[in-house]
């Protein structure tokens, strides 16, 4: 994980690497499940919060409502619905798909949608 997280660093402060906030959230339906549920099932598993995955995951439940740039993604057609309803609904909606409605997580992934809606307003 030490490992991971320097190269990552690495990365965001190459200057030669550009990407787009609307680029990076592109197909997230497809990201997500690869890069980000995982680390948030292996911070589960430890017993912490998966304070970092929850806030990747709110921001992408956001995203769907129409916070941003408009939704690209292959799967668009399946995920709008998602993000219909309260916030709490769209967060548990957003969490089945992706498989990843684990003791905790919905808390964690509401509080920080919460929280970054609060700061976009």
């Amino acid at each position: 994980m030490d490992a991971y997280r320097a190269a990552l660093l690495d990365r965001f402060a190459n200057p030669n690497i550009r990407h787009a906030l609307a680029q990076i959230a592109g197909d997230g339906s497809l990201k997500l499940p690869v890069r980000i549920v995982p680390t948030l099932r292996a911070e589960v598993a430890a017993g912490r919060t998966p304070t970092g995955a929850a806030r990747v995951i709110a921001a992408w439940v956001l995203h769907l409502r129409g916070l941003g740039a408009p939704v690209k993604d292959v799967n668009a057609e399946r995920l709008t619905p998602l993000a219909e309803g309260t916030l709490d609904e769209s967060v548990g909606k957003v969490l089945t798909f992706l498989d990843a409605d684990l003791p905790g997580v919905r808390e964690a992934v509401l509080a920080a949608a919460q929280e970054l809606a609060a700061s976009a307003s």
